[in-house]
């Protein structure tokens, strides 16, 4: 189909921590056009949110997506990847919105418990970042770890 990139031909090479970029995440992140999941790791920790979300929204053959999916992970307790301070808070000035999570982006053809593991080890405790895995077939970028934007 014109005008869509083939699988492999994407141009990320690295993660941009620009400005633009931290701005674009955070517009991202207000869309709510984007499921929300929290980084509790389950009661055995294999029984994750996150890896139940990518196996159902990514229809998982082989341990590997079928199909790319995007969304945020927030760290438990926070009650999504958004807080607004209330009058009284240490942390800052009542109304103050604090940003807290990664953004995930995964490939068609990512693997399932490569991509979990990233995911866990990448979300931050504030700020927002964002992590792409690629295709495993396609390995995994030298730079391509999550970044703070």
């Amino acid at each position: 189909m014109p005008g869509l990139a083939a699988p492999g031909d994407v141009p990320w090479t690295s993660i941009d921590t620009s400005t633009a970029a931290s701005t674009m995440l955070a517009n991202i992140l207000t869309s709510d056009a984007l499921d929300e999941i929290s980084n509790y790791p389950g009661e055995d920790g294999e029984d994750s949110a996150i890896k139940r979300y990518m196996t159902s929204a990514g229809r998982v053959r082989e341990g590997k997506l079928t199909r790319g999916i995007i969304f945020w992970v927030y760290p438990t307790g926070r009650h999504g990847p958004t807080e607004t301070l209330e009058e009284g808070d240490l942390r800052g000035t009542a109304g103050t919105v604090l940003l807290h999570g990664l953004l995930v982006t995964l490939e068609s053809g990512a693997d399932v418990e490569e991509a979990t593991r990233r995911i866990f080890e990448a979300v931050p405790e504030s700020g927002i970042v964002h992590l792409h895995v690629q295709a495993a077939d396609r390995g995994i970028l030298e730079d391509g770890e999550a970044e703070s934007c």
